[in-house]
């Protein structure tokens, strides 16, 4: 049980993070006092950042989530990368349902094979750029708290696509 969290707990976030730190904005918060990182989804909120595109549950159980980078192309520098390296530094994954100004606490996750799937959203500006969707794998956690309607869409998207051989 991580920071004596359970599954489905509900936190009031700024209190949360006043206590164990981390970036008090955005969706993905790296506090150094504690060895976890801490991942907010808000589909409602994150729609302008074309967010919205390919978060959500997945056919495998997980959660694809989307990375930090309100404009241009997303990059793994910052709180992506420490997503991307979390497993290898020890660190885990921490995912809330953010719901200002609450926070509920779906679960410890780490990353699937693969661990993220590049894709194609409009960005705050609506020019197209690409937004790294990380796969999230449940530990302990329960994606059907975060289950906002886009499910259907989200795993319509979340495989690559190819051509038919002629």
């Amino acid at each position: 049980m991580a920071l004596g969290l359970r599954v489905g707990d509900k936190v009031v976030r700024q209190e949360f993070q006043a206590q164990y730190g981390g970036q008090r904005f955005g969706g993905i918060a790296t506090p150094v006092s504690v060895p976890h990182i801490f991942l907010f989804t808000d589909p409602g909120t994150g729609k302008k950042f074309g967010y919205d595109r390919f978060e959500g549950p997945t056919e495998a159980g997980g959660y694809a989530y989307t990375g930090k980078g309100q404009t241009g192309d997303q990059t793994f520098t910052s709180g992506n990368k420490a997503i991307l390296e979390a497993a290898g530094l020890g660190k885990t994954l921490l995912l809330f349902k953010a719901h200002s100004p609450y926070a509920t606490y779906v679960g410890e996750f780490f990353l699937g094979d693969p661990e993220y799937w590049m894709r194609f959203a409009p960005d705050l500006e609506g020019a197209t750029r690409k937004v790294i969707v990380f796969n999230l794998i449940p530990y302990d956690g329960n994606p059907q708290l975060l289950d906002s309607g886009q499910e259907a869409q989200s795993k319509l998207t979340v495989e690559d696509w190819s051509a038919p051989s002629s």
